[in-house]
């Protein structure tokens, strides 16, 4: 950043500062409030819809930037809508369904996927993004989690300095985050994401994700385009960016299938939940971890040119290891220390 990026960053994280400080408020009055139960991961009565300044940056760079990626702004905004109306007031999954599908499909409109993808994989490519989103939301289960895996992919697009087109929405983002971790990443947290800031968040990375790995618009390389979308010109590796959220969700729904139980009812199965709660390790050192790690996934994968397809999937089987070996250890650990009871 120059001296005058400084300066209007500045300002803007005072700006959502004050537009989060008034929120408290609004959801104070209004008693929108996460209350604890058996299955979550905190004890106190918390602010929920935090989030709420992840799609509210988004809209003040939409409304800066001479309307820049207008379809996928009106496909966030039904997105947020339900996923707000959600954090008052549980929505039905199939309204919510409907919402997300057509959120989606205001994307897949702004990157042009409609077009160059066959209809079998345009379905396909719906099914992924609608449970990926959902996957985030069901994994901003302890404090920090959430916001650090979105910085986990924003500060590696700004340090490498992505297409003209991609880095203005980062210093946006940037500026939420920084906001809302300043609440959120603490031991007694002052608000949650809510739905509407998991969702939203799940969203935008998913939308700048899917533009990497189609050439919607191109990593610097000395030239400073846009690409050119095609089913040919598909790059696997920015998949990875969102690896380790991807891999907790993955085999902890598998496990939960395995063990029989209704895989779309709230739970403590994931990894992140059992580290917090059996384990009792702090939530800010585990989120820490998660982000850590996703961090530098995500500098290896902007910073290689090409990565081979083992090279991919030996990535995934470590982190996939890692995880069915630590799940294990806690399970194991925590039968022995129930069975000296």
């Amino acid at each position: 950043m120059n001296a005058m990026e400084y300066v209007f960053f500045v300002g803007l994280v005072c700006i959502l500062f004050l537009i989060e400080w008034g929120y408290f408020h609004l959801a104070d009055h209004f008693r929108i409030k996460d209350k604890p139960n058996r299955r979550s991961s905190h004890k106190k009565s918390t602010i929920r819809g935090g989030g709420i300044i992840f799609p509210i940056a988004w809209i003040l760079f939409f409304m800066f930037s001479q309307k820049t990626f207008i379809f996928m702004t009106i496909g966030l905004l039904i997105i947020s809508i339900v996923s707000f109306a959600d954090d008052i007031k549980s929505v039905d999954n199939k309204i919510r369904l409907v919402f997300h599908t057509v959120g989606f499909a205001m994307c897949f409109f702004e990157m042009e996927l409609l077009t160059i993808l066959p209809l079998w994989l345009q379905i396909t490519l719906f099914i992924v993004c609608i449970g990926a989103i959902n996957a985030i939301n069901f994994m901003d289960g302890i404090n920090g989690i959430t916001g650090l895996n979105a910085l986990s992919v924003i500060l590696p697009l700004m340090i490498f300095d992505t297409s003209t087109g991609f880095r203005e929405p980062m210093i946006y983002l940037l500026a939420a985050l920084i906001v809302f971790l300043f609440f959120n990443f603490r031991k007694n947290a002052r608000c949650f994401a809510g739905d509407v800031g998991s969702v939203s968040m799940g969203y935008i990375l998913i939308f700048l994700i899917l533009g990497l790995s189609f050439h919607v618009w191109l990593p610097r390389t000395g030239i400073s385009e846009f690409g050119t979308s095609s089913l040919e010109s598909f790059e696997p590796k920015y998949i990875l960016m969102l690896a380790v959220f991807g891999v907790d969700s993955v085999w902890t729904i598998l496990h939960r299938l395995f063990l029989g139980e209704n895989i779309f009812q709230a739970h403590r199965r994931h990894l992140f939940q059992m580290l917090s709660n059996e384990m009792k390790w702090p939530h800010l050192v585990v989120s820490a971890i998660y982000g850590s790690l996703q961090f530098i996934i995500n500098m290896w994968i902007l910073k290689s040119r090409h990565i081979p397809m083992w090279q991919l999937l030996a990535c995934l089987t470590i982190l996939s290891v890692v995880y069915i070996v630590a799940k294990r250890w806690i399970i194991v650990l925590t039968r022995k220390q129930k069975a000296r009871k």
